[in-house]
Parts: C-alpha cells; sequence; structure tokens
C-alpha cells in the first residue's frame, strides 16, 4: 500500500498535510534485512520480512510498500524503467512503480534465494539447492548446478561475474563464460584444513570504481579485492569470537566498513592519501584500522554518495520505541571513532597421520639358538625360498653356485670359531643379513613422483584450456613420495591436496589406502592415489 504524508492538525483543530521534512531516523514495522540504493539515487529499497519498503533518500518518508511471499526475499534492480527482480523460494519480477509482482520461471525453487543481474539479459541466482543463470530474455536457464543443501549468505555482480559465499573459507566466482568451472576467492592467510571460524559469512561492494569484492570472515578477517579478482589486501582484528561476527560490509574508495554485533561498527584503511604537494613534511598518516559504538545496534546498513561529496551510513537495526525496526542516517566523520588493535589469524595445521610405534621394547626373549643348521638357514635364503617347505629342511634344493658356496663356507668357519653364547648370536645375526644383503635379491627402492603447475595455469582453467599434468589415478607403494610444485600465482587442489601459490607441497606416504579429490588437471576432472603396502 502507499503511505501518506503525516498530517499534522493546526491550533486551530484544521488538518494539513505537513511538509516533508529532512529527517535522520525513521521507524519500521518490521526488522530490517537489508539495504539497498536505487539507480536513480533518489530512494532506498529496504528489504523486511514478506515487504520491500520504498524510502525517499532525502528525507526517509516511506512512499510504498510491497508485500512478498519470501520471509527473506532478495532485491535487485535492472539497469532501467524501475524493474525489480525478487529472489527467495520462487523468482518474481515487480516495479518500484508497482505494488505487485509477478512469478517468473518454472523449477527454479531454492536456486533464488539470492539474485543478481550479471548482465543485461542475464539474472543469477544462488540458493540453497545450487545455482542458475537465468536468460531473461528466453526465460530459460543457461547454466544450472545442482548442489547439497547448504545457505546463501551473499551474492553480488562484479565485472560480468558474479561472486557467492556459503560460509565456507572460499567464495566463489560464476563466470557466465565458463560456467562448468567456479573459481575459488579465499584469503591468503586461510588453514590448509577446512576451519569453520575462517569461513567467509558477509560479501559486499565498495562504492569506487571499479568496485571491489569485500569479504569479511567468523573470526573477524575482512579483505578486500583489486584488479581480477585478486586478493588486494586483508587485515585481521583482535577480538573475541562471538564480538567478531560479520553482520554486513561496505566501503568506498577510502575505508571498508564492517558492522558487527551489539553496535561495534569497524573500519579498515584501503590505501593512504598523498600529501599535498608541499606538506609532506607535516602529513599525519590515517590510521591502519578503527571502531566506535553506534548509538543503536544495527544488522544492516548502505554507504550513499552525499551532496558535498562525503559518503553517509545508513543504518538498519531491530527494536526501537514500540516498533520492531529502525532506520536512522549518520555521517562517519561524526562518529567517535577509537584506533582499533589488529593481530595475526592463526592457521590451523592438519592433524598428522598415525605413525607406528618406535618405541623399545624391553621384553625378555629366550637367547638359545634353535632351528636347522646355519648352512642349511643361510642356503635357502639364498635361493629365497623358505627352509621349512622342503622336506628335511632344504633337502633336493639345487646345488650351490660357487658364490653361494663361499658365503655359506665363510659363515660357518666364523661361527665354528667363536666362542661365547652372545658373540655367537650377534655375528649370526650380522652374517645372516650379509647373505641376504650380498647374494639374495635386492629390496624395491622407494619411488619420488614430482609435478610442477606452471605460470599461468589458473587462466588456462578459467577459459576451459586446463592442461592435463596429473593423470586420472596414480599408484605408489608404501614409503614412496609425492611433489607438486606450484609455479602460479594462485592455490591449485589437486585431488585431495590443497597447493598454496609459490609453494613447494611433498606428502609420504606410510600406510596404505585410498586418497581422492577434485583436480581440474587431471583426465576426467578427479586425481585418485592409491596406497599400496611396501613390497
Amino acid at each position: 500500500m502507499r503511505r501518506q504524508a503525516p498530517i499534522k492538525r493546526s491550533p486551530t483543530g484544521q488538518r494539513s498535510v505537513a511538509n516533508p521534512k529532512a529527517a535522520d531516523a525513521t521507524a519500521l514495522d518490521d526488522r530490517p534485512l537489508a539495504i539497498d540504493l536505487s539507480r536513480d539515487g533518489k530512494h532506498l529499497l529496504v528489504t523486511l520480512p514478506y515487504e520491500l519498503w520504498l524510502l525517499s533518500l532525502a528525507t526517509l518518508e516511506v512512499e510504498r510498500t510491497i508485500e512478498l511471499s519470501s520471509a527473506e526475499p532478495s532485491i535487485h534492480e535492472a539497469s532501467k524503467d524501475g524493474a525489480l527482480w525478487i529472489g527467495g523460494h520462487h523468482l518474481h519480477y515487480g516495479s518500484i512503480f508497482s505494488t505487485t509482482v509477478t512469478k517468473v520461471g518454472t523449477k527454479l525453487a531454492d536456486f533464488v534465494d539470492r539474485v543478481c543481474l550479471v548482465r543485461p539479459g542475464l539474472l543469477c541466482g544462488a540458493g540453497s539447492q545450487g545455482e542458475v543463470l537465468w536468460d531473461i530474455e528466453k526465460e530459460a536457464p543457461l547454466h544450472r548446478r545442482k548442489s547439497s543443501e547448504h545457505r546463501v549468505l551473499g551474492l553480488v555482480p562484479l565485472e560480468n561475474r558474479a561472486v557467492w559465499a556459503d560460509g565456507s573459507q572460499s567464495a566463489w566466482v560464476i563466470d557466465p563464460e565458463h560456467p562448468s568451472g567456479y573459481m575459488q576467492l579465499r584469503l591468503r592467510t586461510t588453514s590448509t584444513t577446512e576451519v569453520d571460524d575462517e569461513g567467509i559469512t558477509a560479501i559486499g561492494l565498495s562504492s569506487a570504481t571499479p568496485p571491489r569484492c569485500l569479504l569479511a570472515a567468523r573470526d573477524g578477517a575482512v579483505a578486500w579485492t583489486g584488479r581480477q579478482l585478486r586478493i588486494d589486501n586483508e587485515k585481521f582484528p583482535r577480538l573475541p569470537l562471538r564480538a567478531a561476527t560479520p553482520l554486513a560490509i561496505t566501503g568506498d574508495e577510502r575505508w571498508v566498513y564492517v558492522l558487527r554485533p551489539r553496535g561495534l561498527l569497524q573500519r579498515f584503511l584501503i590505501e593512504q592519501p598523498k600529501p599535498p604537494p608541499g606538506e609532506e613534511d607535516e602529513f599525519v598518516p590515517l590510521p591502519e584500522a578503527e571502531e566506535c559504538r553506534l548509538e543503536w545496534p544495527a544488522e544492516c546498513m548502505l554507504l550513499h554518495p552525499a551532496a558535498l561529496g562525503s559518503h553517509r551510513l545508513v543504518l538498519g537495526g531491530p527494536q526501537a520505541d514500540g516498533t520492531l525496526g529502525r532506520l536512522w542516517r549518520v555521517d562517519p566523520a561524526t562518529l567517535a571513532w577509537q584506533p582499533a588493535k589488529l593481530g595475526k589469524r592463526t592457521l590451523v595445521e592438519p592433524k598428522p597421520t598415525e605413525a607406528a610405534d618406535r618405541r623399545p621394547d624391553f621384553t625378555l626373549t629366550r637367547s638359545k639358538l634353535t632351528g636347522p643348521p646355519l648352512a642349511i638357514a643361510c642356503r635357502a635364503l639364498i635361493h629365497g625360498t623358505s627352509i621349512y617347505s622342503e622336506p628335511g629342511w632344504g633337502l633336493g634344493m639345487p646345488p650351490l653356485s660357487l658364490v653361494e658356496g663361499l658365503c655359506v663356507g665363510f659363515a660357518s668357519m666364523v661361527l665354528l670359531g667363536t666362542q661365547g653364547r652372545t658373540r655367537l648370536i650377534a655375528l649370526s645375526v650380522a652374517l645372516v643379513a650379509f647373505v641376504v644383503s650380498s647374494c639374495g635379491s635386492p629390496a624395491r627402492a622407494s619411488k619420488q613422483y614430482q609435478y610442477v603447475i606452471p605460470e599461468g595455469t589458473a587462466g588456462l582453467i578459467a577459459t576451459n584450456r586446463a592442461p592435463e599434468i596429473f593423470p586420472a589415478d596414480l599408484t605408489v607403494r608404501v614409503g614412496d613420495s609425492i611433489t607438486i610444485v606450484n609455479e602460479d600465482d594462485f592455490d591449485q587442489e589437486v585431488g585431495p591436496y590443497l597447493v598454496k601459490a609459490g609453494t613447494t607441497m611433498t606428502q609420504h606416504f606410510s600406510s596404505p589406502g585410498v586418497l581422492q579429490g577434485a583436480c581440474t588437471m587431471s583426465m576426467g576432472g578427479t586425481l585418485s592415489v592409491t596406497v599400496l603396502p611396501a613390497e
């Protein structure tokens, strides 16, 4: 329904419509979920459960409300005509000039929980069951990927691509030109094993030109991209985990703003301003990180430019003076900023594999020699057979060769001339080992498998020209090892291993088993490593 301007009553009792005045706060009927700025820069699109409110940016007066069918709707305005694409459980189409919406498409349930326009005529949706690229004119999907149930926490368009987060350590990039494989966007300081606290839970865009992609993790970490969607910088504020949860993230050319629980607002410096000519000595650099407490707790925010060139923050939160929601505006320059402490992220190492027990064993054993004569034992070992497999302890075996006879004779002569039980045992063990190593078949030497990921491999993968560096199936034995050298600028997933950019990974195999995982640089897109027992 359409909201009218407030009614003002004169001292004489006659009612009149009050002139709209600029306001810095307004009450809402429910808790705000998100705040967006219309393309004309004159209206605020405030998303509430089952509703969309259209407010004047100048006065914060409510002009129109649109009823929706989703408890957590997602709104994206088209490039012209005020058209609105509304995501939720289903996809709907509307307008900022109308209060009605129309359902669009079929079989899109749980694929459009969040929506955005990648480019004119192409809509990207991400939901609990997967992702979809929807051709608006043909009303048909160009790409659909079904996945196991998960929650999508954010979706933003960036340079004809879409970036979305599901709470894992990586944000995922969907490129309409190459939809078969998604590129991972993660902080440079990330553990090799999956850590829930390092999951990216908030994603946003800066108002700079071109815009930056902004990322925030559960443990408080903040990062932003530069050119070609590469992480430009990252910061790690020192906060307890309960206070570090990011609720919203936005930014401009200078700062990245992060909203946290209980009204905590932090900002991180993107780049130091250049001092004016001739004032280099008197220039005071800006702090790397600052924080302040807001007047009221907030859960969503928007940063929009003001008339004088500075930026204003529009904040939304719950529980305001007898209503369920509040919307207010503040100038960041007027907030009481204090220096924020920065630290480093402590990486979690993967759990080591269980190694064999190498502790010495002091259990008492019998020292009395039993069994066949030494000559027969040496003869059996030379031939590689068991002395107990032949009747009479090896009788009927082929005759000894010259080398075999010398080894057996030498061992027997030394043992016969040795006195003392202790020396006899020691020499027996030594000579048997000598005979086996000198005259028996040699043991298998361990092998080392080495692979190199050359520079520029990530670009080839993004253009569906991934090289086949690794086999689909690799069979090794216990004692072997594999070394992977990543000369590229991007982290690469090679089957069960994650190889950081510019690093070398070596894996020694100590126990039998099967290791497998996805690999875009192998035949079939997977790599399976089968570890056999040692020979």
